[in-house]
C-alpha cells in the first residue's frame, strides 16, 4: 500500500510530496526528498553518487576482491590530488594507470599483455 510523505531537501529547504511503499523514516524521506530535487546542490550529489557507482562496476567487472579495494583507495587518493597519477603494475603482463585529467575527469587505463606460448 502506497503512503504520501513529505520530505525536505538538505541544501535548500524544499519539502517534497513523495510516495512511499510504506512507514519510513524522516532521514529516508529527506533523503528521497534530496534525491528528486532539483537545486544545484542536490544534483551535485546525485552527480557524485551516480560517478561512484560507474566507477565501482568498472572495478568489480575488471579486478578481483584484494585488488578492487586497492584501485578504490588510490582513485580516493587521486581525487584528492595527493597523487597527480598513479601506475600500478598488477603483474607482469597488466598494469593500471589512474588520474585526473585537467577537466577534473577521472581516467583508469587497464593495458594487459596477453601472450599465449606453448613449447612441447
Amino acid at each position: 500500500m502506497s503512503e504520501t510523505n513529505i520530505g525536505t531537501c538538505k541544501y535548500c529547504g524544499q519539502t517534497r510530496v513523495i510516495e512511499t511503499a510504506g512507514d519510513i523514516s524522516e532521514a529516508e524521506r529527506n533523503a528521497m526528498a534530496t534525491d528528486l530535487c532539483s537545486c544545484g546542490a542536490a544534483q551535485a550529489e546525485k552527480r557524485a553518487r551516480e560517478r561512484r557507482e560507474h566507477i565501482n562496476s568498472f572495478i568489480d567487472d575488471n579486478f578481483d576482491d584484494f585488488d578492487g579495494k586497492i584501485i578504490r583507495e588510490i582513485i580516493d587518493q587521486v581525487e584528492q590530488q595527493i597523487w597527480k597519477s598513479v601506475t600500478i603494475n598488477m603483474d607482469e603482463d597488466r598494469s593500471c594507470k589512474i588520474w585526473l585529467d585537467s577537466d577534473a575527469y577521472l581516467n583508469m587505463r587497464i593495458k594487459a599483455l596477453t601472450t599465449k606460448e606453448l613449447k612441447v
